[in-house]
């Protein structure tokens, strides 16, 4: 999904980023020299979880939501706005409404999740945090 050793370094940030086959942008911290390592990690864990993990980041938004329409994951964030916001990582939704309008278009939505390395695999990644901005 991700090639881990292309990764760029972002302007002006201590930060790395790329983007999957299928638009799912990556961020990941660092340094001028590179990706951290652990942070490298730790993305390569949440993409292996995925589908748990885009479930979860998803259902926790979607129980927010008033309007129908459906949900994509367009940004996963192991880096400076996951520590930002105290988490772990974050997990990126774009809301498409099912009117067609683009009331949303100016929306980010994140889910905030933490990791919980002692628990069983179904409940290693949990989503604590909704950020709601508008651009």
């Amino acid at each position: 999904m991700f090639d881990y050793t292309a990764l760029t370094k972002t302007d002006g940030k201590a930060e790395w980023n790329g983007e999957s086959s299928d638009g799912i942008s990556l961020y990941v911290r660092g340094t001028e020299e590179g990706p951290d390592p652990v942070a490298v990690q730790q993305a390569k864990a949440v993409v292996d979880a995925l589908v748990e993990v885009r479930r979860k980041a998803i259902e926790m938004a979607d129980s927010f939501m008033k309007d129908d329409g459906d949900w994509h994951v367009v940004e996963l964030e192991v880096g400076l706005e996951a520590q930002r916001y105290e988490c772990d990582y974050l997990v990126g939704l774009y809301f498409d409404p099912k009117d067609g309008s683009d009331v949303y278009g100016y929306t980010k939505f994140s889910v905030c999740f933490r990791s919980h390395a002692d628990q069983p695999a179904a409940s290693k990644n949990q989503p604590w945090k909704l950020i709601i901005e508008y651009r």
